[in-house]
């Protein structure tokens, strides 16, 4: 079931991104740059210009931006995967995540 209907607001967002990857597609760099707005939700049922959002949301509703770089990598002997995105300035968004993951399998039978 989607939350969606619980939101206040929600987001506009544009973004342009550029890849590069190796021919056997193992390793892959993108380059992205995203714009997001927030926009809140007009009440149906109230008067003209009401929104769902409380005034201290509306306060800090306000457009932003993300730049970023990722690599991406895949080891399939391995079954494994790995990722590794930052966000950069210039943009609001700054942070480092990775995400990994990894199979193990065994045939069971004959």
């Amino acid at each position: 079931q989607s939350l969606a209907r619980l939101a206040s607001f929600h987001c506009h967002s544009r973004e342009a991104s550029l890849s590069a990857a190796t021919r056997d597609g193992l390793h892959e760099l993108t380059l992205s740059a995203a714009l997001r707005d927030e926009v809140p939700l007009s009440h149906p049922k109230g008067p003209a210009r009401a929104t769902d959002a409380s005034p201290h949301l509306l306060a800090r509703l306000r457009p932003s931006g993300k730049t970023s770089v990722a690599y991406s990598a895949r080891l399939p002997r391995l079954g494994a995967e790995a990722r590794v995105e930052a966000a950069l300035p210039p943009g609001d968004a700054l942070f480092v995540r990775a995400h990994a993951s990894g199979q193990w399998r065994r045939e069971v039978g004959p």
